[in-house]
């Protein structure tokens, strides 16, 4: 009897022993499954925090992808204005050039003292005053007035030859017959004051007489005037 109760006693004992092992074993196995949701949580966490990066990345990437191509096409546009400024500077002195301060668009005191001097030039030079004298007497007023309308006409054409051809601006065509009338009256005055200075029987003349002489003298001194103009403006040049 003793011996059976020793044996359940001992029975009895290692069942109380091996009950609490079991449940520190429970114990360990659920704080190991809890610290490994730990870390699979943290994993979770630290991968979504690493793909907010990389987000972040490529946007900053896209980013200065864009300012990089804001970049270019504002240095291209700068190119661009930078040749069209240097086109329009080449176009600007071209015009200058071209259009730029010509002899023939304005007209001053020098080119009055111009045609005075040339126009007496071309009447006392041989004393060609002398032979329109002599040619007058046999010219009628008719040809008088063709002697002076020839005059007119060389005029325009030492005006358009000399120059005049080249401007296209209106403002600039308007010089034309004020030009043309300087030389053309300077020379008419030239011619009549030749003939007071040179001839003293002009004064006795006739209106018409005096009319014709002027008309056979006025022709070379058109001539000379367009001559001494022609060669101021190439000095001036």
């Amino acid at each position: 009897m003793k011996k059976r109760s020793v044996k359940r006693g001992v029975r009895v004992s290692s069942k109380k022993k091996i009950q609490p092992q079991k449940q520190t074993t429970k114990s360990l196995l659920s704080r190991l499954f809890k610290t490994e949701e730990k870390l699979l949580q943290e994993e979770k966490n630290i991968e979504k925090r690493e793909d907010e990066i990389l987000k972040l990345e490529k946007r900053e990437l896209k980013n200065l992808s864009l300012e990089k191509k804001e970049e270019q096409k504002i240095e291209n546009f700068e190119k661009q204005e930078i040749d069209e400024l240097k086109k329009l500077e080449e176009i600007e002195k071209k015009i200058k050039k071209d259009v730029g301060p010509h002899p023939l668009k304005k007209v001053s005191k020098r080119d009055f003292i111009k045609s005075l001097i040339g126009a007496f030039g071309g009447v006392t030079v041989h004393y060609t005053f002398t032979y329109g004298v002599e040619i007058a007497e046999h010219l009628n007023a008719m040809r008088a007035h063709l002697l002076y309308l020839l005059a007119l006409i060389i005029a325009v054409i030492f005006i358009y030859t000399a120059g005049f051809r080249q401007v296209t601006e209106r403002k600039f065509l308007l010089f034309i017959p004020f030009r043309m009338l300087i030389i053309y009256f300077t020379a008419v005055l030239v011619s009549m004051i030749t003939l007071i200075l040179f001839y003293p029987h002009f004064g006795e003349l006739t209106f018409v007489e005096k009319y014709i002489q002027v008309a056979t003298v006025t022709l070379p001194a058109v001539v000379g005037a367009c001559v001494a103009d022609l060669v101021g403006k190439e000095g001036a040049e």
